[in-house]
């Protein structure tokens, strides 16, 4: 009789347990992107600070700090953070229910069991792109120096069935440059570059005129 007692508790027991979840993220490969930084013009520096304005102007970026004094501007834009940042894809799997989202999603939200309760984990990821110019030169030569930074904010809500069902926050801020990986905390995962913010850079350098190097072809064939 004791035995019967003993094997009905640990039938409960079992049929009680909640399953398990085994979440992995993957790591995105190297970005290989040529780091151009100084592009060389054959024209005054005062034209090559007017074509600047100017194209910057018709794009998609808004100029946020302008020193016409020091030839020095910074503009910045925003966009879907997948798409100019990649930080791998995370497998959520519940015994067989498999489920992968990319970590640099905008939005997205999934569900996993963490010993005894049930969690969802709600991110909001915002990108932001920052490019910075400065133009050099004289009458006959001039340089514009680039600098590009990437910035994704991350937002991040944890809601557990804990007993009483209560919620969490966390914010990040990631920063990275073209060619440097950096590792998120709240995504539990290395991210970079995809390239789409510096290609979009170098697409409108490659229009402007007078650009001797490197060259509109190099650009354009990027």
């Amino acid at each position: 009789m004791q035995k019967l007692i003993l094997l009905t508790s640990a039938l409960i027991i079992t049929a009680c347990e909640p399953p398990k979840t085994y979440i992995s993220s993957s790591t995105p490969p190297p970005f290989v992107h040529p780091d151009y930084r100084t592009f060389i013009f054959n024209q005054s520096k005062q034209q090559t600070w007017d074509n600047l304005l100017s194209a910057l102007a018709d794009s998609e970026f808004e100029i946020k700090k302008l020193n016409i004094n020091s030839y020095q501007l910074k503009v910045e834009m925003s966009g879907q953070s997948d798409k100019y940042v990649d930080c791998g894809v995370k497998t959520i799997n519940t015994e067989g229910d498999k489920m992968t989202v990319e970590n640099a999603a905008t939005r997205y939200s999934y569900s996993a069991y963490h010993r005894n309760h049930l969690e969802t984990f709600s991110y909001f990821n915002h990108f932001i792109g920052y490019s910075q110019f400065l133009v050099t030169g004289d009458e006959i030569h001039s340089e514009i120096k680039m600098k590009i930074k990437l910035q994704m904010n991350i937002n991040k809500k944890k809601t557990s069935s804990r007993g009483m069902s209560y919620s969490t926050q966390d914010q990040e801020e990631l920063i990275l440059k073209s060619n440097e990986s950096a590792h998120s905390g709240l995504l539990n995962a290395t991210c970079r570059s995809t390239g789409k913010l510096e290609n979009t850079v170098m697409e409108i350098m490659a229009l402007m005129p007078g650009l001797v190097s490197p060259t509109p072809e190099t650009l354009q064939d990027m």
